[in-house]
């Protein structure tokens, strides 16, 4: 199970994505954070798997510098295919918190991964 201890991101993070939470849920679309820190072999386990293009030591992840959240349905239950305008909402309040995706908000860096 994915790791989603707010308390293993970076303190500067942290402090971010709990003000993205927050504004989610005030907003009307409340998230789940569904990861936050990956040992060297979580990492290389989704490499392998082909979820992600980096190898250990070579995510964020790896240093409490990322999270990954997904929009929550009226039912609490994670919506990985919501549409376009609630993920913009997402990246809205992310970069109201000064949280960046990847620098690129519309998901060309990982076209696949929102």
């Amino acid at each position: 199970m994915p790791n989603r201890n707010l308390n293993d991101l970076h303190p500067w993070v942290r402090a971010k994505a709990e003000r993205f939470v927050d504004k989610c849920r005030t907003g009307g679309r409340p998230v789940l954070i569904y990861e936050t820190y990956r040992s060297p072999l979580d990492q290389n386990q989704r490499y392998s798997e082909g979820a992600s293009e980096a190898k250990a030591g070579e995510s964020p992840h790896q240093y409490g510098l990322a999270f990954d959240c997904v929009p929550l349905t009226t039912n609490r239950e994670a919506w990985w295919d919501a549409p376009e305008n609630i993920w913009e909402f997402l990246y809205s309040m992310g970069a109201s918190c000064g949280l960046d995706p990847l620098g690129d908000k519309y998901g060309e860096y990982l076209p696949w991964d929102k």
